[in-house]
């Protein structure tokens, strides 16, 4: 390894981790994190749901329909799970915040009567909801702990107060037709921007990535900062197609980073197929047990298996890959190469199933998620050779040692 990289993986490793594994250790971060997490099954088996009940024989207006039904569903249990969370960690009450949280984000949902039915009152609210559940939610979280720890209130008052609180702030949202979602849509709009530029793009890449090589798991924990403002733009650049519109909105999306992280977080799956055929045992051996897992973007096994944590050498291409291919697929959709995002698709699933899929069955996007595996292996093929030749070396000298005893 060159002076230039053992001075890189020594800055990530003293400079820019440290502080990132702070926060992604907080174990208030962390009880936002379980709530978010359990959100994102909710939402798939919502879409099922929907999917199955909408009498709509154009899949496109059904899926349309079916996913803004289940983000706003999604968006009612955000509301409970996290406060629920954070009730927990803070030992306010686990159920009392999680009811606290779900009756402020009703109250500030616009009166249904306006829209004349409930396809108006969803397409309304369907692209911020799920992050107003989330930021409704921890600032209902943070109040109700607030007075809690306050000297000289009961914890039988403090409900009250908190309920007081929550019907007043209603009044107000309704009384005055408050626009909450208009609003969240002027606050988060430059955020959007930021996120779904090239940069910002990379710099989550790179956080995830970078958690990950200190052994936690990255996506997870920033998914309650990206996941509700990725999902909205998922649901806006829905709308835009089903509405007939040449391009829609915005490139990253949650399936986004299926293109990019096949394998798992890191674009794992061609170090897997790379083991598989190693010369060293040891090497095989894992592959054969991490691919079938890889296949389905579960990679834990080959991370702690490695592993890829705390491991310079491997720290090199687990990030520069990502970053590269991520580069690459952002610009064939900037240019039009190939078609945008439009359809959610879980993320379990095989990257190139998923890049056909969600692009509404672009054969283009399905040649580029291949592209990037080859890309990701050539990235990845030096870096194994060496990390080979080190394990194969460790393996000699274990059995030199055995022979001698």
């Amino acid at each position: 390894m060159s002076l230039s990289m053992s001075g890189f993986t020594k800055w990530l490793e003293n400079r820019l981790m440290p502080p990132l594994m702070r926060l992604a250790e907080k174990k208030s971060v962390v009880a936002a994190q379980k709530g978010i997490i359990y959100c994102i099954p909710v939402l798939i088996v919502f879409i099922i749901f929907f999917l199955l009940l909408f009498p709509i024989t154009n899949f496109n207006s059904r899926f349309l329909e079916s996913f803004r039904a289940a983000l706003f569903m999604t968006s009612l249990f955000a509301s409970f799970l996290v406060a629920y969370k954070l009730g927990e960690y803070w030992k306010t009450g686990r159920v009392i915040s999680g009811i606290m949280g779900f009756l402020l984000f009703t109250a500030t949902l616009p009166v249904y009567a306006k829209f004349h039915s409930i396809y108006g009152f969803i397409t309304h609210i369907s692209t911020m909801c799920l992050i107003s559940a989330v930021v409704i939610a921890m600032i209902t979280s943070y109040v109700f702990r607030y007075i809690n720890i306050r000297k000289g209130v009961k914890r039988s008052y403090s409900i009250i107060i908190m309920g007081v609180l929550i019907i007043f702030s209603g009044f107000l949202i309704q009384h005055f037709e408050i626009n909450l979602y208009s609003f969240l849509d002027y606050v988060f709009k430059p955020i959007l921007i930021a996120g779904d530029s090239l940069p910002g793009m990379l710099a989550v890449i790179g956080i995830i990535c970078i958690l990950w090589m200190g052994g936690v798991n990255g996506g997870i924990a920033i998914a309650p900062i990206v996941a509700p403002l990725y999902l909205g733009m998922l649901a806006a650049n829905t709308s835009a197609f089903q509405a007939g519109q040449s391009h829609v909105p915005y490139i990253v999306t949650p399936p986004f980073f299926n293109f990019i992280f096949q394998g798992g977080g890191g674009t794992t799956l061609p170090l897997v197929v790379m083991m598989l055929f190693s010369k060293v045992k040891k090497l095989r051996k894992l592959g054969k047990v991490a691919i079938l897992p890889s296949i389905f973007n579960i990679n834990e096994v080959v991370i702690y298996g490695a592993p890829v944590v705390m491991n310079p050498l491997l720290w090199i291409p687990f990030l520069f890959a990502p970053l590269v291919i991520g580069t690459i697929t952002y610009l064939a959709m900037y240019f039009h190469l190939v078609s945008k995002v439009i359809y959610f698709i879980p993320g379990f699933v095989p990257g190139v199933v998923v890049a056909y899929l969600s692009t509404g069955g672009d054969y283009r996007a399905l040649i580029l998620a291949v592209i990037n595996l080859v890309i990701a292996a050539v990235i990845y093929y030096p870096f194994f050779i060496a990390y080979e030749k080190i394990k194969a070396k460790e393996a000699d000298e274990t059995m030199e040692g055995c022979i001698e005893q």
